[in-house]
């Protein structure tokens, strides 16, 4: 049996974020995606469309000097949702942050429409410390 559509969906987002390929994330994220961060992160927050998401993107690759590494584990989805098991991992002044996340996608028409981010263990704040607020 084939997989999902997307399930290929998420798979090419994650390979195009890898490769910080932004022209694939816009044809699979909906103009008007929103992104949601947990508490715990100085990027905790809502973030509403692509141009907003990107930014925040920036900011992570410049303050993570370049190492953030988002792994795809696993993925399962149908027609309405997606969810993505992932590990990502970035060192920045000799301090490494690792984490197993869980990344729920809801989709419409083919498009990620909304993003929720959901970690396993807590995030290291002398990782995170000095980050600049969005």
């Amino acid at each position: 049996m084939a997989d999902h559509p997307n399930i290929e969906v998420i798979r090419s987002a994650y390979a195009a974020m890898g490769r910080g390929d932004l022209s694939v994330l816009n044809d699979v994220w909906s103009p008007d995606l929103v992104w949601h961060v947990p508490k715990g992160l100085p990027i905790s927050g809502v973030y509403s469309g692509r141009d907003e998401i990107f930014g925040v993107y920036g900011q992570l690759a410049a303050f993570t000097q370049g190492s953030l590494r988002v792994e795809l584990e696993d993925v399962l989805a149908n027609d309405e949702h997606g969810v993505a098991m992932v590990r990502s991992q970035a060192t920045r002044n000799g301090t490494t942050y690792h984490a197993t996340e869980l990344n729920l996608l809801y989709f419409e028409d083919g498009k990620v429409t909304s993003f929720w981010s959901l970690a396993r263990e807590p995030y290291p704040d002398e990782f995170w410390a000095g980050f600049p607020a969005p």
